[in-house]
This record gives C-alpha cells, sequence and structure tokens, in this order.
C-alpha cells in the first residue's frame, strides 16, 4: 500500500499505522537520503513512529529509529542499496531530541513495527563473561574429540573375535586315546536330566569368557581351547572370581554329538563354546577373550614377573622340561634354577607352570595353577597407577582378540581401575562330588552332573544378588 502523506503532517508520537515493514528508498541513491517507503504488501499495521537519525553520516547506511517513547523498543541500521542490516537497543538517545538540536526540518517520518525480540536479543553485544564462558566450552570440546580420536585409533588396533563357520556335524570327530580302558558307558544312557533354556543374569554381574587356544604362527587348522576361564565381576561385591572349566569334562554341544567341552571351540570357535556353557550350565556369557600362547607371553611381558609358590613335584619338573618347553614354543634356550617354595617366574617360566599337566592331580591341578597366574598378574596390575594401568592395557590389545564393543572395554578398564576391585574366590567345573569319571567312546572323560554344578555357580557367582532369567 502506497502512502502519499506528506512527512510533516504525520503523527510523531504513535499514528496508526497500515505497514509493519520499513524499507530504504530505491530511487534515492544518495548517502544522506532521508526518505523510507511503506512496504506495500503489508497492509496491516501496529508499528510503532521512526524517523532517520540526522546525526549518522556514513555514506552507505542510515539508523532508524523507534518512537522515543515506545521503551521496548529497537533501532536498525539499514543500507540504502541493499536493505536493513542488523538491530541494535535504542537505550540513551532520544530521536526527537536529535530532530530538535540538528534543526532538520526535512526528517521524513514512517511506520515501523515491532522488530522481533528474539531476533533483536541474539544480536546484542555478548558479555566478556559469556565469551570466555564460550571459548571454554569450545576448548574442552576440542579436547574431548582430540581424546575420542585417540582412544579410537588405540581400540582399533584390537582384534575383534570373528565368528567362523561352523563345522558340519557329519564330518565332527572325537579325540579318542589308544590306550583308554574299555567303555563305562554308552553315549546314549548319558542322562542330561533337564537342560536349560534361560540362563541367569544380573545388571551387577559381568561374566567375560577367557579362552587360552593352542594356536601357533603360522597354523592352518583348527584350535583348541587349551583353557576355558569365566571371569565374573561383582559389582555388589567388587569382587572378581575366577571358574575354570575343565577341557576333559563331557557335556551336550548344540548342533553336534556329546562331546569334551573343548571340541566345541574346534567344531565352531569361541561362539560354539559360548552357547555351549550357557545351554549345559544356565549362566550368561557377556563378553569373550581370546589369546594364544605367543599373546600370553606378550601380555605377561607386559605385567613383569610374578610370584608364584612351587612345590618340589614342580620344581624338579620345569627345571628338567623348561628348555625342552622353550623350543616347543620357539623361545631361547635358558637355564632354569627355580627352588622349592616362593619363586619370581618370568613370562616363558609362567607360561611352562600354568601348561603342566603331568605333576599331581594331572587337569585339576593345571586349571587351579592357571588361575593362580590370572590372581597374581591382576595383583601386580592392581597396583599401578591409573596412567600405567591403561599403558598396560594398550601394550597387550594388539595380542588379544575380543567381541567386546569400544565402550564396553574403556567401562572394564575404568571400572576396574577405580572402583577397588579385589580378586575373590577361585573355583572349577566340575566340582568334587558333582561328576563321575567314564569312558565314552574310547574317551576318559568327566561327566558332570549339570544341575548341581549349575546350582554352585549360582552360589559362586551371584552373592547379595537376586537373579532373573533371560531365555
Amino acid at each position: 500500500m502506497n502512502d502519499d502523506r506528506n512527512p510533516d503532517e504525520m503523527n510523531l508520537d504513535n499514528p496508526e499505522g497500515d505497514a509493519k515493514t520499513v524499507l530504504l528508498d530505491p530511487d534515492n541513491p544518495e548517502g544522506d537520503a532521508k526518505t523510507i517507503k511503506l512496504d506495500p504488501d503489508n497492509p496491516e499495521g501496529d508499528a510503532k513512529t521512526v524517523m532517520l537519525d540526522p546525526d549518522y553520516q556514513e555514506d552507505d547506511e542510515k539508523t532508524v529509529l523507534l518512537d522515543p517513547t515506545y521503551t521496548d523498543g529497537y533501532g536498525k541500521k539499514t543500507d540504502p542499496d541493499s536493505g536493513v542490516k542488523q538491530l541494535f537497543p535504542d537505550e540513551k538517545r532520544n530521536a526527537q531530541d536529535r530532530q530538535e538540536d540538528s534543526g532538520d526540518e526535512d526528517i521524513t517520518v514512517e511506520y515501523y513495527d515491532d522488530p522481533d525480540p528474539e531476533e533483536a536479543e541474539k544480536d546484542k553485544k555478548l558479555p566478556r563473561w559469556a565469551k570466555i564462558l564460550i571459548g571454554v566450552g569450545i576448548g574442552i570440546f576440542v579436547l574431548a574429540l582430540a581424546a575420542f580420536i585417540a582412544v579410537k585409533i588405540y581400540l582399533g588396533r584390537v582384534p575383534r573375535i570373528e565368528d567362523k563357520p561352523r563345522l558340519d556335524p557329519s564330518t565332527e570327530t572325537f579325540e579318542t586315546s589308544s590306550d583308554a580302558p574299555e567303555d563305562t558307558i554308552d553315549a546314549e544312557e548319558v542322562d542330561w536330566g533337564k537342560l536349560y533354556e534361560d540362563v541367569m543374569k544380573d545388571s551387577d554381574i559381568k561374566n567375560i569368557l577367557l579362552i587360552g587356544n593352542d594356536s601357533r604362527p603360522g597354523d592352518t587348522g583348527s584350535a583348541r581351547s587349551d583353557s576355558m576361564i569365566l571371569c565374573s565381576i561383582n559389582k555388589k561385591t567388587n569382587e572378581i572370581t575366577l571358574v575354570s572349566f575343565m577341557r576333559d569334562m563331557y557335556v551336550p554341544i548344540p548342533g553336534y554329538s556329546d562331546n569334551r567341552i573343548n571340541a566345541a571351540y574346534t567344531f565352531g570357535g569361541s561362539s560354539l563354546l559360548k552357547e555351549t556353557i550357557e545351554h549345559d550350565f544356565g549362566i550368561q556369557i557377556d563378553n569373550r577373550v581370546e589369546i594364544n600362547f605367543e599373546g600370553f607371553i606378550k601380555a605377561m611381558t607386559a605385567v613383569g614377573n610374578i610370584n608364584i609358590e612351587l612345590n618340589k613335584d614342580e620344581v624338579e619338573y620345569l627345571n628338567r622340561m623348561g628348555n625342552a618347553m622353550n623350543a616347543e614354543e620357539g623361545l631361547p634356550d635358558s637355564e632354569w634354577n627355580l627352588k622349592e617354595g616362593m619363586n619370581s617366574l618370568t613370562p616363558e617360566q609362567a607360561l611352562a607352570y600354568a601348561r603342566t599337566r603331568y605333576v599331581g592331580r594331572s587337569d585339576f591341578e593345571r586349571t587351579e595353577r592357571q588361575r593362580k597366574v590370572i590372581t597374581e598378574a591382576f595383583k601386580n596390575i592392581n597396583k599401578l597407577p591409573l596412567s600405567e594401568q591403561v599403558d598396560f592395557v594398550n601394550s597387550i590389545l594388539p595380542y588379544i582378540a575380543t567381541d567386546m564393543t569400544d565402550m564396553e572395554i574403556l567401562g572394564y578398564v575404568y571400572y576396574v581401575a577405580t572402583e577397588g576391585v579385589n580378586m575373590g574366590e577361585s573355583h572349577r567345573v566340575p566340582e568334587d562330588r558333582a561328576y563321575k569319571n567314564e569312558t565314552i567312546n574310547k574317551m576318559m572323560v568327566l561327566v558332570p552332573d549339570l544341575q548341581k554344578n549349575s546350582e554352585l555357580l549360582k552360589e559362586w557367582l551371584f552373592k547379595g544378588i537376586e537373579i532373573t532369567t533371560e531365555n
């Protein structure tokens, strides 16, 4: 809508308006132009009176001031060619006084709508404290981003477990022994009772299955699980419980014939081993970690020597077999002079000690030795300050494989390092009086009472926890 009124006749106080948008006169390119046109496309108006600032002499912009009687008003700096540039608060200068002081009678007065308060607020000049706060926030964000990238790079070095295709059940094998006695029971006669469809679980219990396999550099065949240890973290008691699963234990394997439990790893890797333990004992496995002999040596090198008490038979065996074991693992010869009593074992000696099964009660004591090594290694690590614990984890990451996410790895490291976690009890499955010695299919095996051992696992792992189950 065009306005033909004489500007001198316009009410300076606040006449009723029929426009909201203020435009510069495009036909008057002179830098000191005073004329403002109404927007003909915006007929509705509750605009306030505005006038140009006669004291502002810049050629490329003019200042539009709101009616000085409108206390919440704002002004605009405007460009004669491109229109409004920005809002600014008019708090001190009185437009009417300026007009009188300047003696300029030709100021054109038009109607102008209230500016958008939100837009005006954005363009107010920020106080110094706000600028400092924004700067600090940006700095923290940059540091956090750099730390995140560094962590992702470190954790990117961790090999992830790749679940391999499972063996065709028609080609499954049994690790028999030529000097085994006659079978004491047929495979079909073993009564397993009711197997578990649900697993015990709780948010305060994290069960990590540690698998030591016998793979070596250059191996192309299927590796076997030399050790299977459940590392259970109880966040209620802040304790870690270790439970070994003996490799000669005869169990049902989902999708296959009953066999030794370590056959599950050969047939389907750690995923089938996890499934077998959950299926047979009814406990949830949250994560898996795999390590081979080479990785064990690297990890123990980072840990340092560990203190282990040896009995007479262990000393004689290790001193006699030390070099033979080194040769088997491709390690250099060294003279071992271990003595009965407390010894500081090197990484190579710790590996030989953990693998010893021909002293004492065979695999029963061998699994106990493995748990002792883990316990002493944890004690060494737990003595380190947080920064050195992080360095330790970083040094061993390339030598393990896991199905953990980056956030799960960080969560475990942070929890153990900051919550005062202690090593608790140590057990094995099957427990004494919860299995039978049998010979099945020319295999000398341990047939466990699955229900009794499951109840023991519940007792060992879920102290102070109300157990829930999940299918």
